[in-house]
């Protein structure tokens, strides 16, 4: 399988140095001058390539103590990362500038100092969510998928609890060198042997033993192992086990207990009996005490429970669940911004934040294709001969023997999907090129195929002559869905895709799992070994738990505690923690690109330090980085490259007197921003962003609700200009009506934005520092790979 290290990784690692600037406005100083522009508001994005805005800003002139206030609007050009969510705007134009109640020529003279502030060579990035949430949408519906939406198997505990999930039917194989008598379930995500001498199951749960007579019944403690297990301690080949002999001798006092299921299943998992919160202005509570999001309506009495973008609704918490996304009560569509329940708000239809999520997904990842580099680097294989399987519906076929998604169009032409691009050959084994387009016929695979994400993924040769692909967030398991009153994002089809099996020559057969849509990996309190996650989900991220992969003796990269859509990674972790301190080590795998990636962790009473790295063959592309943090500050280095030639390196520190942070690209591109006690620095956050651009080129301020229009009218030196209250005025006249109409629009959407942003920022840095660091982050389920992720505390 090939190691294909992943940097959105790293990158999700280093959140102190790549996380979103939320904060607005901003203000910059040119030449004694100083310019403070206020939260863009949209009026076009075509094509996500080409925007149009306008923004209020205020300005001191040099030497004059007067500030003056207006409307810029501009044009630009835009690239989105979407492992970042940040949009960059270059080549800027500015059209035109308003300046309320000035006349002509004192705008002249303000609007070239505005300009000196904002040349062609300008770049501005800012969080994707807050120009999504002020974005106009689309007036037509947009493309949905038919997804399954059974529910999924849902077990409740009050105490800790674990999930051994299978793929399908229990698989054993022996696994002793000179003792024939023990197997391993090699289709299981947690350590399962079976001994035909005892006729019992033994499990380990991180912290102890357990054994059964039969998988589905009670597991109890056990330190009385049969000799062929405790063998294992010296074998090699489970070097991961090691820390699990000798057994022992005692249980922890919060042993956990064993749910089994061999369809997909999640865990609810209670810190002792459910509590419940209320949601202001709506009948509805939440519950308090859990990582999941269980709501309970006290209108109908009906508990909903959120998990992988689903609804499922019961009058009970023993079930039975039934999908409830298309008849959610209304008063969901209620919750406050201001609720700890609101990250739900993205997955509940007919929402703002729903509309922005769908939205996001539909904005693609373009990059034009180094076609040498690519083909030079693919390295497509299979795990014996190329196998294939029929592709439901189609005349196609698909490999299922190989960690690639190999399509066989027909007898002489088979295309692959790698990391988003296409390529094509004439056997399962090339030679391979990078193709110029892909035949039509391939998308249309079903929902129901375990390769149907690669549909998401285009290829088209430009004018110029270059292969470009573009793929969006389909390709990473984050779907589209219609509902009555509108559309969301769903995590994974809902179908459970059998796994396949290899049998090397020598050695332990091994279990390739699919990307499935349920299935928590584990439900665990302690931040030891094995890291065991909660299931979770994220609506700003779309992360949520699941356990895809079996227990190997080979190593962890066969065994996965969470999954992000949003990059399509599995993950999972290894923790230990004394009075002293801590360590932690984790490692991830991507089951549609066949990335991985290393990470590691320290701390003791002192501080904290940590290092990652990563290397892409297939691109050339590579990361590294390193952070600290103690009791009085914090600093690290980051650095990147693309395999050309081209790199960029970061670093940032700060203390109890203030931060900076650096950056500089092999392009000789430099920016630098610093903020201190005195908020001192290039690029210095103030004031309060209360302030808007009317469409009719006027600027307005909200201040608890009230608007004001304010003019220029008293801007002369040492004078400010002058709010007077709008809302009379806009009385007297229907155009006024309509634009402070238009400026309630402006206001919600620039809170619901800097909401959603706040939250993928702490979904970002929470989740990851959280998996490392034993965090815990209470979004229903935190972030990137956790809510406990890379075995963080619950």
């Amino acid at each position: 399988m090939k190691k294909i290290i992943a940097l959105f990784i790293i990158i999700g690692f280093v959140n102190t140095t790549f996380s979103q600037d939320t904060e607005w406005p901003r203000e910059r100083e040119h030449e004694g001058s100083v310019l403070t522009i206020y939260e863009p508001q949209v009026e076009s994005w075509e094509d996500y390539a080409k925007i149009d805005f306008r923004m209020a800003f205020s300005l001191v002139p040099y030497q004059e103590n007067n500030e003056v206030v207006g409307v810029i609007y501009m044009q630009a050009a835009t690239t989105v990362n979407m492992n970042t969510h940040l949009v960059t705007m270059y080549n800027l134009e500015i059209p035109k500038i308003d300046f309320p109640s000035l006349n002509q020529n004192e705008s002249a003279a303000y609007d070239a100092i505005v300009k000196s502030f904002l040349s062609p060579d300008t770049t501005l990035q800012i969080a994707l969510e807050l120009i999504v949430a002020c974005t106009p949408k689309p007036a037509s519906e947009p493309s949905t998928v038919k997804v399954d939406n059974t529910p999924p198997v849902i077990f409740v505990s009050t105490s800790p609890a674990i999930l051994l999930q299978l793929e399908g039917k229990p698989m054993l194989y022996s696994s002793g060198k000179n003792d024939t008598t023990l197997q391993l379930m090699i289709n299981a995500n947690w350590p399962v042997f079976y001994s035909t001498s005892t006729k019992d199951y033994y499990l380990f749960d991180d912290m102890e033993w357990q054994q059964t007579e039969t998988l589905s019944g009670n597991w109890e403690f056990t330190s009385d192992l049969p000799k062929a297990l405790k063998e294992l301690a010296n074998d090699t080949a489970f070097s991961d086990l090691q820390h699990a002999f000798p057994a022992p001798k005692t249980p922890n006092s919060e042993m956990p207990t064993i749910f089994y299921s061999e369809i997909p299943a999640e865990v609810m998992l209670f810190d002792g009996q459910p509590k419940y919160e209320s949601i202001s202005g709506t009948d509805l509570s939440y519950a308090s005490n859990t990582e999941s999001a269980l709501f309970l309506d006290h209108g109908n009495q009906d508990y909903y429970y959120l998990v992988a973008g689903r609804w499922f609704s019961s009058m009970s918490l023993n079930g039975p669940w039934v999908y409830a996304t298309d008849n959610l009560p209304s008063d969901f569509q209620k919750i406050p911004l201001d609720s700890p329940a609101a990250a739900v708000l993205a997955s509940v239809p007919g929402t703002d934040e729903a509309a922005d999520a769908v939205l996001i997904a539909q904005i693609p990842n373009t990059k034009i294709v180094d076609t040498k580099t690519a083909t030079e680097n693919l390295d497509v294989t299979y795990n014996g001969t190329p196998t294939f399987d029929a592709i439901s519906g189609t005349s196609m076929k698909y490999a299922v023997n190989s960690p690639d998604k190999v399509i066989e169009v027909n007898n002489n032409s088979y295309y692959v999907c790698n990391d988003a691009v296409w390529f094509s050959g004439p056997s399962p084994n090339g030679p391979w090129v990078v193709a110029e387009t892909v035949p039509q016929v391939i998308y249309s695979i079903p929902p129901s195929s375990p390769v149907y994400n690669v549909t998401y993924v285009t290829q088209v040769t430009t004018t110029s002559g270059q292969v470009q692909s573009s793929s969006t967030a389909g390709y990473m398991g984050a779907f589209v869905v219609g509902a009555a009153i509108g559309a969301t994002i769903v995590m994974g089809t809902g179908y459970a895709y059998p796994p396949y099996y290899y049998h090397p020559p020598y050695g332990y057969p091994m279990c390739y799992p699919y990307p499935c849509t349920y299935g928590a990996y584990a439900y665990h309190p302690y931040p030891y070994y094995g890291g065991t996650a909660n299931s979770y989900y994220n609506s700003a991220t779309g992360a949520y738990g699941r356990s895809a992969t079996a227990y190997s003796p080979y190593g962890s990269k066969t065994v996965a505690q969470g999954y992000n859509p949003s990059t399509g990674t599995y993950s999972r972790g290894a923790s230990v923690s004394t009075p002293y301190g801590n360590a932690r080590a984790a490692q991830a795998y991507n089951p549609y690109t066949g990335a991985t990636a290393r990470g590691a962790s320290e701390s003791n009473a002192y501080g904290t330090r940590g290092a990652a790295g990563a290397y892409n063959p297939s691109t050339g592309n590579a990361a590294a980085t390193r952070q600290a943090s103690g009791a009085y500050g914090n600093a690290g280095a980051t650095t990147v490259s693309d395999g050309h030639g081209q790199n960029a390196t970061t670093a940032h520190a700060s203390n109890y007197q203030g931060s900076v942070a650096a950056g500089s690209t092999s392009g000789g591109s430099k920016a630098i921003t610093a903020s201190g006690q005195g908020g001192s620095g290039s690029a210095v956050k103030t004031k309060s962003g209360n302030m808007y651009a009317g469409s009719d080129g006027n600027v307005y301020k909200n201040t608890d609700g009230s608007w004001q229009q304010v003019n220029n009218s008293g801007s002369k030196p040492g004078t400010s200009p002058q709010p007077h209250n709008s809302q009379d005025d806009m009385a007297n006249r229907n155009m006024q009506g309509s634009q402070m109409q238009s400026m309630n629009n402006d206001f919600q959407n620039r809170q619901s934005g800097s909401f959603q942003s706040q939250q993928f920022s702490q979904a970002r840095s929470g989740g990851f520092s959280g998996g490392f660091n034993g965090g815990a982050s209470r979004s229903f389920g935190g972030g990137g790979f956790t809510g406990g992720g890379f075995g963080g505390r619950r």
